[in-house]
């Protein structure tokens, strides 16, 4: 799908008919997870940039980091002021940087990274303070994609999916091209859905890291990696938190009442000190498959950058590596120069 086409899709779907008890409810948000410290990829990432910024904030090829790209493919279909992104207040200084430009009010600083689930409650609890009838589309930082334009294709079929299963929340699920055994593989069940080529399929279960027979079996049988973008009603995943995660939601409610006072840092601070880490996918989303479905993306070249080989195999496929191996050869070269 053409980016002017996806463009106008977008402003469908984040226009929808007004609710009397709001001025502009139900417009679609976006959340950018980037708060993770990325240390299996800390060598690499070391030898191109000389420090140990996570993954996520460095570009590998080009002159934007993966960050970025995500930032830019999320505005494709959501306006600017309505993406939150989460950090961890160690990269404030960066992710500043590469956020020029954007209103900075949408930083959402962690005072350090308690894993995915307290990323995502901290930030969707700004977004109920601004839009309690939100949908929200949540993105992780550090993937490749290559087709954008179709991936947000997808992502908007998901926005309208909802609009029949409103009480869902949606994965975006990878079309495998292998039966790879390092990924989170999701496990479709029937067809809740059709549109426009577009299909939305119950999730039966996940299988996380699968043994080779295991992934093989998956692949055979029509099984899909779990990009971890996932989306769905603002109420519905606060919904699923609070019954699912009760003792991380008892310990956010604090700063719940106190988001937008001069106490909100302070809070923030205190509820992060003795806080457990929490993952939003094995302690919530796998717990919960009978309110989850999920968008099967096909034709995207897709990888989750987790581990240095699949940069290289990525980098591989679309004839990038040369231009990896060279910017290393100068660095090393730089830097035997300097010793």
């Amino acid at each position: 799908m053409k980016a002017t086409a996806v463009k106008a899709n977008a402003q469908t779907l984040i226009s929808p008919k007004p609710d009397p008890e709001t001025e502009e409810p139900g417009r679609l948000w976006g959340l950018i997870l980037a708060g993770g410290e990325g240390r299996r990829l800390q060598r690499l990432m070391r030898w191109l940039t000389g420090n140990d910024l996570p993954k996520q904030y460095c570009a590998v090829i080009g002159r934007r980091s993966m960050f970025q790209h995500t930032v830019d493919r999320a505005a494709m279909c959501i306006p600017a002021d309505r993406i939150f992104t989460v950090i961890a207040r160690d990269h404030l200084e960066k992710a500043r940087q590469q956020l020029e430009g954007w209103p900075a009010d949408l930083l959402v600083i962690q005072p350090s990274n308690r894993d995915t689930a307290p990323g995502i409650l901290l930030p969707l609890l700004h977004i109920e303070a601004r839009d309690s009838n939100a949908t929200v589309v949540i993105f992780p930082s550090d993937h490749f994609i290559a087709e954008e334009q179709v991936f947000m294709a997808h992502v908007l079929q998901g926005v309208e999916f909802l609009e029949e299963h409103p009480d869902l929340l949606i994965l975006l699920g990878m079309t495998p091209d292998r039966p790879e055994t390092g990924y989170g593989w999701i496990e479709p069940g029937e067809e809740m859905a059709r549109r426009s080529g577009y299909r939305l399929l119950r999730v039966r279960g996940f299988q996380e890291k699968p043994s080779p027979a295991t992934a093989q079996r998956l692949y055979l049988q029509g099984g899909l990696w779990n990009s971890l973008v996932v989306l769905g009603r603002l109420r519905t995943f606060l919904g699923c938190i609070r019954k699912m995660l009760p003792d991380l939601w008892e310990r956010f409610r604090v700063i719940r009442g106190a988001l937008g006072t001069t106490r909100e840092e302070i809070v923030v601070e205190e509820t992060y000190r003795e806080m457990p880490a929490v993952n939003i996918s094995r302690h919530m989303l796998v717990r919960i498959p009978e309110q989850l479905g999920v968008v099967p993306v096909k034709g995207v070249l897709w990888s989750d950058w987790g581990e240095e080989r699949r940069i290289f195999e990525t980098l591989e496929r679309i004839g990038k590596m040369g231009e990896l191996t060279a910017r290393l050869e100068r660095k090393y070269r730089r830097r035997e120069h300097v010793a």
